[in-house]
């Protein structure tokens, strides 16, 4: 009979060859291949129109985890690019609120002005010299178009969100 120490040897030797020539089988192929749709595959298991893929694995570098003074200076940046945007935002929420209000305010008086011309008997421009010059009918329509053109505009544009 065997003793434990003669049976040992020759079955952890065994078992490291197995290791050994077993090994590479884990370490197997990639292929990659285009079915009849178009659509590209990968496996393991070569096709009849598969190419062999070769991949070459990178030994992963050591993880460092960032230092105190790193950590401040990421968060510092961080927080001033939130500033910056936030800034940005208010700026531009500014003009936005100054725009509406000057659509606001043209609105109104592109509202007056319809209402002036078409409550008007006859409606007058000045010229150079001061003196009234009474608008024909057509002149006084074309004035009344535009007058609804503007009131769209800019009553449009003051409405917005």
């Amino acid at each position: 009979m065997m003793s434990i120490k003669q049976w040992i040897a020759p079955s952890l030797l065994v078992v490291l060859l197995g290791i050994q020539v077993f090994a590479p089988v884990g370490a197997g192929s990639i292929y990659k291949w285009t079915d009849s749709n178009g659509k590209v595959h990968y496996g393991d298991k070569p096709r009849s129109t598969a190419e062999e893929i070769s991949i070459t694995p990178h030994p992963a570098g050591p993880v460092t985890q960032p230092t105190d003074a790193e950590r401040k200076e990421l968060r510092q940046r961080l927080l001033n690019m939130y500033q910056e945007e936030r800034e940005r935002a208010r700026v531009d929420a500014e003009k936005e609120k100054k725009l509406r209000t000057q659509a606001a305010k043209n609105c109104a008086l592109s509202r007056d002005r319809l209402r002036n011309l078409e409550r008007s008997a006859y409606v007058y421009r000045l010229d150079e010299q001061g003196d009234r010059v009474v608008l024909s009918d057509q002149h006084r329509e074309e004035a009344i178009r535009a007058a609804r053109q503007a009131i769209a505009r800019w009553c449009k544009q003051s409405a917005r969100k």
